[in-house]
């Protein structure tokens, strides 16, 4: 059975317990089917005035994990965190969706860059965002996040055209996030 790549949104975890979880996936599905992306992000301590950087998800909450279809898949997975994390709250979610091949090798390769070329980023978008377009041809459609591209200063955005959702990817100073 063929492997494909999902993404798995984490809303009202920590990092420290989706630290745990990618520990868990990893041992579940094998290092080389998880990949959890960490960047730098410069922050402002305003009390001794100084820049300092820290390590931060680049998707705060994404985890990416290639494993073969099971339509049982997502209520297995849950269930197996309730077990191992029962400090978890009940109210806390999982959600899941699906990435392109091509995308996750893209992903990949650019933040091999960044952490080679110390690149540090701004994490004020995320994925699953809803943005509005400012500009181009899309001006004033508003979308949602699907993908983003630090390195290239791109985003994947899913926004209807002719009343059919079609991923469109634009640069990331021609967005800005919907309150």
């Amino acid at each position: 059975m063929e492997k494909k790549w999902r993404i798995i949104h984490f809303y009202g975890y920590s990092a420290k317990n989706i630290i745990k979880i990618v520990g868990l996936l990893c041992h579940r599905f094998g290092s080389d089917c998880v990949f959890c992306p960490i960047v730098k992000e410069r922050r402002y301590n305003g009390k001794k005035r100084i820049f300092y950087d820290v390590d931060v998800p680049l998707f705060f909450g994404y985890v990416f994990l290639k494993v073969s279809y099971d339509p049982n898949i997502e209520s297995i997975f849950e269930a197996e965190i309730a077990v191992r994390f029962q400090f978890l709250c009940l109210y806390e979610e999982i959600e899941w969706a699906s990435v392109s091949e091509d995308d996750m090798i893209r992903l990949k390769d650019e933040h091999s860059e960044m952490v080679k070329n110390h690149v540090i980023i701004d994490t004020t978008i995320q994925i699953g965002d809803t943005v509005k377009f400012k500009s181009g041809p899309f001006a004033n459609f508003t979308g949602k996040i699907l993908m983003i591209f630090p390195i290239k200063q791109t985003a994947k955005i899913s926004t209807l055209v002719f009343r059919k959702e079609t991923p469109v990817e634009v640069p990331i100073n021609s967005i800005e996030r919907v309150s």
